[in-house]
């Protein structure tokens, strides 16, 4: 995956690319390609009046790489947020499929960047006036930073400090007027990095765009404690942020958010109760693609060899759809989607025959015992020889997540892992909280899983469990109630 990525970076006014060097040498290490674009308007001999040529330039270095065939993930600093959204336009992956051709533009990562909607201009997002420290050349045609130590570099060693103010260059102040006519993260999967202790876009400007300009369209948000310039002062998070935009499951250092412990309401109308100011986005099934760990691998054989054909593609069904639902209105939950992924094969485990004679266990909790066993290879001859294991907080946020996917209560707390999950095993069951994902993305899915009349599969299976076990966990829901919901899902109904 990382060699056929290229890691695209643009800096934002005054700075030239090296700046992002750390970060460069640790993707490098962990075999990126990457690529730097030197901005026409720093440092030129004449100052430009517009951000044409540096939309142009990176344009360029974008057409170069998707046309080699590379997914690139476009990392964009402050200013240059605004010529790279302008740049990506008709490149992204979606697109380029559609015209057929490969490669394409496949993540916009957004460093204490600017989000701006079409039509606006960077001093336009500041209500048309200077900050209190551009310094404007009486002609209007170059603007320089009035204090860049305690406005970029505040948090950096001196050496870094030094170093840094003496590779600015001039900036053309006529490109802060330039608006903007494309706005790339609508279309574009993106993540925004907050940084804490940024002095030139503060953390209130930051949220602001992401909840405000970007709600609803599932931007992603990472977060540094760190000044305008992370990728000196902190490089390791950077990267991380970076190699997760990417693709890679490479989890923070917190497990909490990790593997999706972070305590969330029970409530799912709670959760929903505010509705965003945009419908669902479209989310093909190759934007959503499954993990290739050597753990997701092992376990997605073991869940396709031990699961009936309609069980294992609905597994696959609340993959996509839970992950088109978080991208949506829990864009803030940074579980990673192995983790997700892990969650949503093995969930229904305890449903197969053998599991639910085996056992006097409601089918949730004993699946939740056989998560532990799996993941941890608890039983090495029953999955054989030297495996990936996951994590013991791993594994066990994926048990606890099994084992509540269908404690849905209005009181309390449950995992976030949890809660996507009974968001999604609910929304393919029983289609509620229709308006969560768009219709094109609910067709494709199923097209691509087909329900195989899992609706009928499902309700005779808790049929079968209730009367092994009246006792069951599933009696909670409503012994006919629930089976009522199931088999009247007019949603799922045009694909059974």
């Amino acid at each position: 995956m990382t060699g056929s990525t290229t890691v695209l970076f643009v800096p934002g006014a005054w700075h030239n690319p090296d700046c992002f060097d750390p970060v460069v040498q640790l993707l490098e290490a962990a075999n990126y390609n990457t690529d730097k674009v030197y901005l026409p308007s720093v440092g030129p001999v004449k100052h430009y009046l517009n951000f044409d040529a540096d939309v142009a330039q990176i344009r360029t270095q974008i057409e170069r790489a998707v046309n080699a065939g590379q997914e690139v993930v476009v990392i964009v600093h402050s200013y240059g947020g605004l010529p790279a959204n302008e740049a990506i336009k008709g490149l992204d992956i979606k697109t380029r499929q559609h015209n057929g051709l490969t490669g394409g533009v496949a993540h916009l990562f957004f460093c204490c960047s600017f989000v701006i909607k079409e039509g606006d201009s960077l001093i336009g997002a500041f209500g048309g006036n200077d900050l209190p420290w551009f310094m404007v050349s009486d002609d209007k045609l170059e603007i320089n930073p009035a204090n860049p130590k305690e406005t970029f570099y505040h948090d950096c060693d001196d050496v870094q400090i030094e170093t840094s103010i003496a590779a600015l260059k001039p900036h053309s102040y006529q490109t802060f007027h330039s608006p903007c006519t494309y706005a790339a993260w609508k279309d574009v999967p993106s993540t925004y990095l907050y940084c804490t202790q940024d002095a030139a876009i503060p953390l209130v400007v930051q949220k602001g765009m992401v909840e405000g300009t970007a709600n609803g369209t599932g931007m992603r948000t990472e977060t540094v404690e760190a000044s305008h310039s992370p990728f000196i002062s902190k490089p390791n998070e950077v990267t991380a942020a970076i190699r997760r935009a990417a693709g890679e499951m490479c989890p923070s250092d917190n497990p909490i958010s990790a593997y999706g412990f972070t305590a969330v309401s029970s409530s799912a109308a709670a959760l929903l109760a505010t509705n965003p100011p945009t419908p669902a986005p479209f989310i093909a099934v190759t934007e959503v693609p499954t993990p290739a760990t050597p753990l997701a691998q092992r376990v997605n054989e073991y869940a396709k060899s031990h699961l009936p054909e309609p069980t294992y593609n609905h597994s696959l069904r609340v993959y996509h759809f839970g992950l088109a639902i978080k991208r949506y209105r829990f864009p803030d939950w940074a579980f990673t989607d192995e983790t997700y992924f892990l969650a949503c094969l093995l969930h229904d485990i305890g449903t197969t025959q053998a599991n639910l004679e085996a056992t006097k266990m409601s089918f949730e909790f004993f699946g939740g015992l056989k998560v532990l066993e799996v993941l941890q290879n608890l039983k090495p001859s029953f999955v054989g020889g030297s495996v990936a294991v996951a994590p013991k907080d791993q594994a066990e946020s994926v048990a606890e997540a099994v084992i509540r996917h269908q404690d849905l209560c209005e009181k309390g707390k449950i995992t976030a892992l949890g809660q996507l999950l009974q968001l999604a095993t609910i929304f393919d069951n029983t289609g509620s909280y229709a308006n969560l994902i768009h219709p094109s993305t609910i067709q494709e899915v199923s097209n691509h899983f087909p329900r195989l009349k899992w609706s009928e599969c499902f309700a005779s299976t808790i049929h079968e469990e209730n009367r092994l076990k009246p006792w069951a966990h599933t009696t909670t829901l409503g012994e006919e109630e629930f089976r009522s919901k199931v088999l009247g899902n007019t949603l799922m109904a045009p694909y059974e």
